[in-house]
């Protein structure tokens, strides 16, 4: 994460994802503070039910104390080894 105004990685921001699975379930799961190279991660677990070629979506919100909420959404696929 990255100040808009300069460019210069933003420490200490905690977040939270939101996965929904192809059968509608959501997955939650906290992300750590962003360390001072602006970069934080998550480990989802595996999830064996889902086929391959399924389109997961997923939307992530920063833990900030503003008047709206501070989220990007996207998308990706689904492909193990067979």
């Amino acid at each position: 994460m990255f100040s808009k105004a300069d460019q210069k990685p933003l420490a200490g921001i905690e977040s939270e994802l939101e996965l929904t699975l192809p059968n509608g379930e959501l997955y939650t799961a906290g992300i750590e503070a962003t360390q001072n190279d602006g970069k934080a991660s998550v480990i989802i677990p595996p999830m064996k039910d889902i086929a391959n070629g399924s389109i997961l979506s997923y939307r992530v919100c920063l833990k900030v104390a503003t008047s709206q909420p501070v989220c990007a959404s996207s998308n990706y696929v689904i492909w193990n080894s067979p």
